[in-house]
């Protein structure tokens, strides 16, 4: 059921996707309940033996999940990232290939869509492939999508993640790798924060999801204070377990009505990492080690994290691959005639073309963006001045059209509005 918002909420939502709420979780009971003792002393093993632990880990919670899932179908959304390949390569170990498959999602050209495929083609299982590009945009989808959630969402792109779970029968289990990058340190900051205000104002710094277009929120809706003591987990890292991974994230990933199996949220796993010395979750560097020693056939082959290179690509190898991967994506913006095709690192679709372009998301967003003007509940921003410098290329809105016309959906999924 969709919840009635406060002006605050609404700001907040239009600067974070999502909203957050300044309830304090009760982090210590929770981790109490699944066994995870963290330490402030961190591990003080040799690498190799962490290395050889990890792998044990991860192998022991596969094979825990292949007898839970019993007969059904395993249905693992397959990206060019690291998770979604762990979990592929752990269950190949536990379940025949039959009962697995994999879904790929994307637009050609980008590297979470073709490296999916090549994945998926070498082990032999079947994928299911959605080219994005060619969703239908419906109204009535998108707000039957919508109530799937209690409060407003970055619904426009999580509608397009959802594809993947479209096109399977009840009797799936969908394989998450919901937190496995976050829990090995890919969040981690340069220099972790050392009080809680410090970490709030950075925490709200990198999550502007228009990317500055909004301004600074007045009621940012965070805790007053931390949920543990930062020797347990950095200050940082709890704002964004604990706020991003818990209200945003989790419910477009583990969307309602299906089954979900997060593997990276076994405790001993959790338990594990945590605990790491912050040296070796430094830009997942354990992680990769450990995956690369488990699986060395599955992560020789291309990788997003590495920019389309195997993940024991050398230093050097990765830093030339980043300067032509930027190459293109300059190309690609300021010179389309000449660099053409998607961008790599697209996610779902390239929103700022196909809101000048698509012609049935053109039609929806801006049904969507008249009918939020009308309401009169967002009135520090001139919605058709929006619309109108992005339809002309005098700027790009992108972004900010769809928290706008995600917010609109939500509205019009809840009780009471029409």
């Amino acid at each position: 059921m969709q919840l009635p918002l406060t002006k605050d909420q609404i700001n907040a939502f239009l600067y974070y996707g999502y909203v957050p709420r300044p309830n304090q979780v009760k982090v210590q009971r929770l981790l109490s309940r699944y066994g995870i003792d963290l330490q402030e002393i961190k591990s003080q093993k040799p690498r190799e033996e962490l290395i050889r632990e990890g792998a044990k880990i991860l192998d022991d919670t596969f094979h825990d999940i292949a007898g839970k899932v019993g007969k059904e179908t395993v249905v693992i959304p397959l990206s060019g990232g690291m998770d979604s390949r762990a979990i592929l390569a752990g269950m190949l170990k536990h379940l025949p290939k039959s009962q697995i498959q994999t879904v790929t999602v994307g637009i050609p050209g980008a590297l979470d869509y073709e490296i999916g495929q090549q994945v998926a083609k070498k082990v032999g299982v079947v994928n299911k492939v959605i080219n994005l590009g060619k969703i239908k945009w419906s109204e009535q989808e998108l707000i039957g999508y919508a109530k799937k959630f209690h409060y407003p969402i970055a619904l426009v792109e999580g509608f397009l993640f959802s594809q993947v779970f479209s096109c399977f029968e009840g009797g799936s289990v969908f394989l998450s790798g919901f937190m496995g990058d976050p829990l090995s340190g890919s969040h981690l900051q340069k220099n972790d924060s050392v009080t809680w205000e410090k970490a709030k104002i950075g925490f709200i710094k990198r999550n502007n999801y228009t990317e500055n277009q909004s301004s600074w929120p007045e009621n940012e809706l965070l805790p007053e204070k931390p949920f543990l003591d930062r020797k347990l987990i950095t200050l940082d890292e709890q704002l964004d377990f604990f706020i991003r991974q818990r209200l945003y994230i989790m419910p477009l990933v583990l969307l309602k009505d299906k089954k979900h199996i997060a593997p990276f949220l076994n405790p001993r796993w959790v338990v594990f990492m945590l605990n790491l010395p912050r040296s070796l979750r430094k830009d997942q560097m354990l992680y990769k080690k450990i995956l690369f020693n488990a699986y060395p056939e599955l992560f020789s082959l291309p990788l997003k994290n590495t920019g389309g290179l195997p993940l024991n690509v050398s230093t050097v190898q990765f830093f030339l691959k980043r300067i032509t991967n930027r190459i293109g994506y300059t190309g690609r913006k300021y010179l389309p005639f000449v660099f053409s095709g998607s961008a790599q690192g697209l996610n779902y679709i390239d929103f700022e073309l196909s809101y000048r372009k698509k012609d049935d998301l053109k039609a929806f967003a801006q049904k969507s963006l008249d009918d939020l003007q009308y309401r009169g509940l967002v009135k520090e921003i001139n919605i058709p001045i929006i619309w109108q410098e992005h339809q002309t290329g005098q700027a790009n809105h992108s972004q900010l059209i769809s928290l706008l016309v995600s917010l609109e959906i939500y509205f019009k999924a809840a009780k009471g509005y029409k």
